[in-house]
C-alpha cells in the first residue's frame, strides 16, 4: 500500500479545482466524456469530447467495477477498477503511472469523491451492513470513519431483493467538497429521501423526495433550489421519469432497457445533463441541462458506445449495480 501511495503523489499537481464524485473527463476539457467497462474483459471505452476520437484500455476484468475520478488532481479522470469481493483497488492514471492499493475489507462498496476540497478524488469505501464510510487522503495521508447510513430494509415480495440504502457523494452544497450521503427506497414518497452530511460543516440534512420505485439520480441541475440541497433527483425506473424539486418532470428512457447515468457535464457548461444508457443496444443518451426549470425543447444527444455485456464507465451506475438493481429489478 505504501509504493501505491507514493507511484499515486510523488510529482503529481495539489489543483484546487472542484473535482465532482462521478468526474468522467479523461481529456481535461471540462465536459464529460461518455465511457463503458466491459467487466468479462476489463476493457474500458471511451469517446473523448474534445476530439471525438474513441480510446480504449484494459484494467480489471471479471469481479471488478468501475471507480473513475481525478486521483492525481491533474482535472482528467483516471482509471480505476474496484474489486468489492476483495477490497483491490486498480489504478492507471492519467499521467501513465500504475498500481493497485488494498482498501477496505470484502463486501465494502467503492465511493471515492474528493472530500477534503483539494481537487483530488479520494479512494473510500462504505459498508452497507454497517452503514460506515472510511476515506483516505492520497495527499494529506489522513484515514476517517463516519457511520452514514444503515443495512435497510430487504422486501420479500421483491425480486431480486434490492438493496433500499444507497450511498450517493456528492458535492450537494456545492463548496468544493463533496459529502456522505444516502437515498433510502421507502415504501411511499412520503418516507423515501435523502440523508447528508455536510463535509466542511459536519451539519446534516434530511429531505424527502423519492418513491419505493425511484433510483437516486444526483446531479447540479438547476440555478435554484430554494430548500432542497443541490444534487437532489431521483429517476422513476418503470415510467423512466426524472424528478427534480421545484422544476417539471419528464420521461426520457425506456423500462427494461435502461438506467441513469448521472453526475455528468457533457457540454461543460457548469451543470450536469440527464443522460441515460441503453444496455441493451449501446445508445447513450443525453438531454442536456442549462440551469433552468423547462424542460421542452432542451437538445438531446443520442450516440452508440458499448454493446452486450458493457456498463456504463460511472461510480453511481457500480453502486446501483452493488445494490442489486438492474433495468428491471421488479
Amino acid at each position: 500500500m505504501v509504493q501505491m501511495l507514493r507511484c499515486l503523489t510523488v510529482g503529481l499537481l495539489f489543483g484546487a479545482a472542484r473535482c465532482p464524485a462521478a468526474a468522467v473527463d479523461f481529456d481535461g476539457d471540462g465536459k464529460t466524456d461518455p465511457a463503458v467497462y466491459y467487466p468479462a474483459s476489463g476493457t474500458w471505452v471511451a469517446r473523448l469530447s474534445k476530439s471525438g476520437a474513441q480510446t480504449s484500455c484494459v484494467l480489471g476484468g471479471p469481479d471488478f467495477l468501475p471507480a473513475p475520478g481525478d486521483y492525481d488532481g491533474d482535472r482528467k479522470a483516471d482509471l480505476v477498477a474496484y474489486s468489492a469481493s476483495r477490497a483491490l483497488w486498480l489504478a492507471r492514471l492519467s499521467g501513465g503511472q500504475s498500481g493497485q492499493l488494498a482498501f477496505g475489507r470484502p463486501g465494502d462498496w467503492p465511493v471515492p469523491a474528493d472530500y477534503d476540497g483539494d481537487g483530488r478524488t479520494d479512494p473510500a469505501v462504505y459498508n452497507p451492513r454497517t452503514g460506515v464510510w472510511t476515506a483516505q487522503s492520497l495527499s494529506g495521508g489522513w484515514t476517517q470513519s463516519v457511520a452514514w447510513g444503515y443495512l435497510g430494509d430487504f422486501r420479500p415480495w421483491e425480486r431480486p431483493q434490492t438493496y433500499t440504502v444507497l450511498p450517493m457523494p456528492f458535492d450537494y452544497n456545492q463548496d468544493g467538497r463533496d459529502d456522505p450521503g444516502y437515498y433510502y427506497r421507502g415504501t411511499a414518497m412520503t418516507n423515501s429521501g435523502w440523508h447528508i452530511l455536510y463535509s466542511g460543516s459536519g451539519a446534516v440534512r434530511h429531505y424527502t423526495w423519492g418513491s419505493s420505485g425511484s433510483l437516486p439520480a444526483p446531479g447540479n441541475y438547476q440555478m435554484a433550489v430554494l430548500d432542497a440541497p443541490r444534487g437532489i433527483c431521483v429517476y422513476k425506473v418503470t415510467t423512466a421519469e426524472w424528478f427534480t424539486p421545484y422544476r417539471h418532470g419528464f420521461q426520457a428512457g425506456l423500462y427494461g432497457r435502461t438506467l441513469p447515468v448521472p453526475g455528468g457535464d457533457y457540454d461543460g457548461n457548469g451543470y450536469e445533463d440527464h443522460a441515460y444508457y441503453d444496455y441493451t443496444t449501446g445508445d447513450w443518451t443525453v438531454v442536456f441541462n442549462n440551469g433552468g426549470t423547462e424542460v421542452e425543447g432542451r437538445p438531446i444527444q443520442h450516440g452508440r458506445l458499448g454493446g452486450a455485456g458493457a456498463v456504463p464507465a460511472n461510480l453511481y451506475s457500480t453502486l446501483y449495480a452493488l445494490a442489486r438493481y438492474s433495468v428491471k429489478p421488479w
